[in-house]
């Protein structure tokens, strides 16, 4: 009485917790003499299951070839075998091929997870619904046919199915579910068919575009996007090491999360217009298949190295996250925001003029950029994100052309600051003195004092001028001598100082 009790506790306790105890109910040889364990679905049908009360219970125990039957005779009774209940062939690594029935209707979760041994199989026409996690992990599946019959696809149906090279989606699909194809490294084609309502693969593109929409969710290593596709959607081409080039359409206007992450063999990407692609929404820094291919191109042969941002554009935001191939950037005076990660980790970077429009440099905006050795920051900028500037640990100069110190943090320019030279405008240097993590730099000196002394006199143009003559100069400040900030030390820098000492 009292194991009664405790068994009817437990099982409303499942119940609450929304848990369901499958468990065969009985078990029978199929004709080759293989032993097939069945769950009662109702007094005329039955489901095929796993051995025990969990798909845990036991491993490996269906290995080989397994045929399963349109029906199944138990104590005198016959049982239409309409259904593979969840994880029933979860973890079953031996399993090399399986005959399904077309009494069979449904594939419940997780019906073949992690079988890695399986390699191809045949869906019947019968079924309606692959269910999600059913081919999780099936990393030895080279094909599958998905039949007419078949309306949807659950999330993670093909999860990780690194051997799986093609796939068709039949017309009747009308639903796929999110990451179906995620990981699915080895995939080279994938077609749609030409009469499904939801979803298209126009243009031959080997990708799964919503039609209502025009996002692309699934690609493979040969996908050519459409110039009709707006959205890139999370995950769509993860982890597809074999793609090597992809060309970003003017059309895309947003790229969510993890678009292309893992895509180790990507070294080029093409976009024809700089506007449209850094108007481009990027999720965040997974977004952009820069991180990855960390060289953009305008075509097929042309790198783009020295980058010209054209007018128009106001914000950049991830759009050159990654790009280590470009060694100089222009950019123009219609911008007012270097937003997140824009130009994070490119790391051939030397050179770069933020205009005086720009308001904000946000945080990581430059994160990475070994190669910058100068930077200046107008006197139009309000704020500097955490991580503006760190890791640029090539920077031996940095000129603020802000009187009053805005605030930053330990992050904004990292611990090289105790190697790196800070020249503020005249009359400052003892507010930047007195500002937290501003102070922390090797040396502060005002824009005029080219000679160091603390004093902005003619000392200061005997000094400019002799550099410019190629003279030797003592303790000669190149930042602090480049008083127009034009990063050139010309006649114009000798007129600017003479301007300062006579407080014009």
């Amino acid at each position: 009485m009292k194991q009664l009790l405790l068994s009817l506790l437990l099982t409303v306790l499942m119940s609450m917790m929304g848990i369901t105890a499958f468990a065969h109910d009985f078990e029978a040889k199929n004709t080759a003499g293989v032993t097939i364990y069945y769950l009662k679905t109702s007094d005329t049908e039955v489901a095929v299951s796993f051995k025990g009360d969990s798909y845990n219970s036991y491993s490996n125990e269906y290995t080989g070839n397994v045929v399963i039957p349109k029906s199944v005779t138990y104590n005198g009774v016959t049982y239409n075998v309409t259904s593979i209940g969840g994880n029933a062939f979860a973890g079953c690594s031996g399993l090399t091929s399986i005959t399904i029935s077309n009494s069979v209707t449904s594939m419940m979760q997780g019906v073949f997870r992690d079988c890695t041994g399986l390699t191809s199989i045949e869906i019947p026409n019968s079924v309606t619904d692959i269910d999600r996690d059913a081919f999780y992990g099936c990393s030895g599946l080279t094909s599958v046919t998905i039949p007419n019959s078949v309306t949807s696809i659950g999330a993670r149906a093909f999860h990780g199915c690194s051997g799986l090279e093609s796939i068709t989606i039949p017309n009747s699909v009308t639903s796929i579910g999110s990451y179906a194809f995620y990981n699915c490294s080895g995939l080279e084609s994938i077609e749609v068919g030409s009469g499904n309502t939801k979803y298209d693969s126009r243009d031959n593109c080997n990708a799964i575009i919503v039609t209502a929409s025009n996002t692309l969710i699934a690609g493979c290593k040969n996908t050519v996007i459409p110039n009709s596709v707006t959205s890139i959607d999370v995950y769509a081409f993860y982890n597809c090491s074999g793609l090597e080039s992809i060309t970003i359409p003017n059309s895309v206007t947003s790229i969510d999360g993890f678009a292309f992450f893992g895509c180790s063999g990507l070294q080029k990407v093409i976009v024809s217009d700089i506007a449209a692609w850094c108007g481009i929404s990027f999720c965040d820094n997974t977004a952009n298949p820069l991180s990855y291919a960390h060289h953009l191109y305008n075509n097929e042969n042309t790198e783009i190295t020295n980058l010209v941002i054209p007018d128009g554009v106001t914000g950049i935001r991830y759009a050159f996250f990654g790009c280590s191939g470009l060694t100089s950037v222009t950019i123009p005076n219609s911008v007012t925001s270097i937003g997140i990660y824009a130009f994070s980790g490119c790391s051939s970077l030397t050179s770069i003029t933020i205009p005086n429009s720009v308001t904000s440099i946000d945080g990581n905006a430059f994160w990475g950029c070994i190669g910058l050795t100068t930077v200046t920051i107008p006197n139009s900028v309000r704020s500097i994100g955490s991580g503006a500037f760190y890791d640029c640990t090539g920077l031996t100069s940095v000129t603020v052309k802000i009187e009053t110190p805005l605030t930053i943090d330990s992050y904004t320019f990292s611990s090289y600051r105790a190697n790196t030279i800070l020249c503020v405008p005249c009359g400052s240097k003892a507010a930047y003195q007195a500002a937290d993590y501003w102070k922390d730099f090797k040396e502060i000196v005002e824009i005029g004092d080219a000679d160091g002394d603390g004093a902005i006199d003619v000392n200061d143009v005997t000094s400019i001028i002799n550099y410019i003559l190629d003279k030797p100069v003592a303790n000669f400040i190149k930042a602090a001598a480049d008083v127009d900030g034009d990063g050139v030390i010309d006649v114009n820098d000798v007129q600017s100082t003479i301007n300062i000492i006579l407080k014009k």
